[in-house]
């Protein structure tokens, strides 16, 4: 069994850096495209998982800070970030969420759906105090994202 999860991840290794190569140009060709922020653009990669790829220097950053934080901080943070599942300079590949602002764009962040209510708010500004991000990105309900029936935060990657 370990031998065929090994393969299986080598074989989505190398299909992950078959897309890491590709241009803006073949993403749209091959990829649903889910929208931008100022430094990324976001496609669909498959039903379960989505690629972030940057297109300028800021970009690369985003992507690069949110792999570390991802897989640097306490596993008490790790159960609000939306998991990475590949990083490679400029590109991240992380699980698919369905993004709260596509839900209602009227909708405040109901903190008590994320699970634990008032801590929300004292654990993201512990989150934006140790890896220097921008606590109201971090609130903003354009940041959340569900997946089966769970919030996660989507978007950690801008710095203050």
């Amino acid at each position: 069994m370990g031998s065929l999860l090994g393969g299986m991840f080598m074989i989505l290794d190398d299909y992950y850096n078959y897309i890491y190569k590709m241009d803006f140009n073949e993403l749209n060709n091959r990829f649903k495209y889910l929208g931008a922020g100022s430094s990324r653009a976001v496609y669909e990669i498959s039903t379960d998982c989505v690629g972030k790829f940057s297109f300028n220097k800021g970009g690369d950053s985003q992507c690069s800070l949110e792999n570390h934080i991802f897989n640097n901080c306490r596993a008490y943070f790790r159960e609000y970030l939306c998991p990475i599942i590949w990083y490679k300079k400029g590109m991240v590949i992380m699980k698919k969420a369905e993004p709260l602002g596509n839900i209602d764009y009227n909708m405040d962040l109901n903190l008590e759906r994320i699970g634990r209510g008032e801590n929300v708010r004292r654990d993201m500004r512990a989150l934006a105090r140790k890896y220097d991000l921008l606590y109201g990105d971090l609130l903003a309900p354009s940041s959340w994202g569900f997946i089966r029936e769970k919030l996660y935060l989507i978007d950690y990657g801008c710095k203050d």
